[in-house]
């Protein structure tokens, strides 16, 4: 009895220690699936409420980047009101632009209007290894889902005067998120699918902030922008890694990964380099994340191989205990 005891508790550890082990991976999986799954919800909705053509696929569009079928569609309202929220906010100087981290926030009063999810759009690189979907207002259970428009900046429907900030986890239990945001240079593409249209924009700075300077992403006269900001170092946190990108018309959709930076791109760099309280000493974190990706490899190859000790040592039991029965059979024969 004593050792069928033991001999439990060492399954029992040991698949502890596989699932431990595992979780990182699994967390990993089941984010991507659900920012896909949003993502497509986000689509169907777009579909389903499409005025023109249902038969319409959320990736055609025409040669101006918009998507036929909406432009005097059930969305021309929503439209129309964060245009109009764009300009309120540029011309009141975005009082009440808070760190997004802060949580407590008026946002754009998204659930006056008649949409299906909250997702408002997604956001995709090829250089940040990401397609997450965007949400209004930064809040916590936003913020563990995808990527947020910061409150008190533009709505993601581009236009002069506009800066629309989107902030992101620099990983969330397991989902990577902004996680590589370092690997981004400028002249990277990054894209912005709303209700409307795919809008392209290039970036034309990288620097780290700290959390109280917010004034350094606000909206910049005659600019049609989009801000990344996250927290830095990774895990630390005590700064915010921001990337600036300024609006392209020449990216092609799956086509265009970076583009050439231009001498207004590094006249924007020079003015957004001056608005900052000040230049903090940056850390690079990318050391730091590669060295967490080999010990979560590590971790999985452990896992594989703690599962497999089980099964090996589950088959030799099952082997052991047929034996024993066939012999115990045979005896019974001869008796």
């Amino acid at each position: 009895m004593f050792r069928k005891i033991v001999k439990a508790a060492a399954v029992l550890l040991f698949l502890a220690g596989a699932c431990i082990l595992i979780y990182p991976w699994a967390g990993r999986i089941y984010g991507i699936w659900k920012s896909e799954h949003l993502i497509r919800e986000f689509q169907d909705m777009r579909e389903a409420k499409d005025s023109g053509q249902q038969e319409e696929s959320a990736d055609d569009k025409g040669e101006d980047g918009r998507f036929p079928d909406l432009e005097e569609g059930e969305f021309t309202e929503l439209r129309r009101d964060m245009e109009a929220y764009n300009r309120q906010i540029y011309e009141r100087g975005q009082a009440g632009l808070q760190d997004a981290w802060d949580f407590e926030q008026e946002i754009f009063p998204l659930d006056e209007y008649d949409l299906e999810t909250e997702v408002i759009g997604y956001i995709e690189s090829e250089a940040l290894d990401v397609c997450l979907p965007l949400y209004i207002g930064t809040s916590y259970e936003h913020l563990a889902e995808g990527a947020a428009v910061l409150s008190q900046t533009s709505m993601p429907t581009g236009g002069e005067n506009t800066n629309c900030v989107i902030a992101g986890h620099r990983g969330w239990r397991g989902i990577p998120m902004f996680q590589n945001i370092e690997a981004l240079q400028e002249g990277d593409i990054i894209w912005i699918t709303n209700l409307w249209e795919r809008l392209a924009y290039r970036v034309v700075r990288t620097t780290v902030i700290t959390p109280d300077d917010i004034g350094a992403v606000r909206i910049v006269d005659g600019q049609d922008m989009l801000t990344l900001i996250t927290c830095h170092p990774y895990t630390k946190n005590y700064q915010r890694y921001v990337v600036y990108c300024v609006r392209t018309h020449d990216a092609v959709y799956h086509g265009t990964d970076r583009e050439e930076t231009t001498a207004e791109d590094q006249e924007l760099n020079r003015f957004l380099a001056g608005r900052q309280k000040e230049q903090p000493e940056f850390v690079s974190s990318e050391e730091q994340i590669e060295r967490e990706k080999i010990i979560s490899r590590a971790g999985l190859a452990g896992a594989v191989i703690l599962i497999g000790i089980l099964a090996a040592a589950a088959a030799m039991s099952s082997r052991e205990k047929r034996k024993k029965r066939k012999k115990r059979q045979a005896g019974e024969g001869k008796t």
